[in-house]
């Protein structure tokens, strides 16, 4: 009885951990906050993101980095995060969101999904993997007409496409 009691606790405490690992990645995006974001990577995770793969935390760190540039201000707000249990050490989560993103001159707007598998190690919680899925990015003013088309995804620039969700 009383490891079972000390079990749920861990496991409570394990998710408390996640739901602030996801929080804080956003806050850190937004604060161009490199270094936090180097420590919230195990050193060989895998990040998927609009068709780059990129692999361990160095490189991870460099890719945002690179991606700030194009961008003015940013703000991501995780919503739910679901969370699945692979083992004590492991999990697998999928985090809805949205973000309003400036780049180029315009205002945009998306929703996004990550899937993403957690590991302990180094003393905390951290990302293993982490893929961006979007159902839409368009400028603010286009949003009343995205859910009529099914080429929902549109940055500046590039061709619209289907969202990935």
């Amino acid at each position: 009885m009383v490891e079972d009691v000390a079990r749920r606790l861990r496991r409570l405490e394990d998710r408390a951990a996640i739901h602030d690992l996801v929080a804080r990645y956003a806050l850190a995006v937004d604060d161009h906050d490199y270094a936090a974001l180097q420590g919230m990577y195990a050193a060989d995770a895998v990040f998927r993101h609009a068709g780059a793969v990129l692999r361990g935390r160095e490189a991870i760190v460099a890719f945002l980095q690179e991606r700030a540039h194009l961008n003015g201000k940013t703000v991501h707000t995780p919503h739910t995060v679901v969370i699945d249990w692979v083992d004590d050490d492991t999990a697998r989560g999928t985090v809805t969101g949205h973000a309003e993103i400036e780049r180029g001159g315009e205002f945009l707007v998306a929703a996004f999904r990550y899937d993403d598998t957690y590991v302990r190690g180094e003393g905390a919680w951290k990302f293993q993997e982490r893929t961006t899925k979007f159902r839409y990015v368009a400028p603010v003013d286009a949003l009343k007409e995205l859910f009529r088309s099914p080429l929902t995804v549109r940055w500046p620039g590039a061709d619209p496409v289907p969202g990935e969700w």
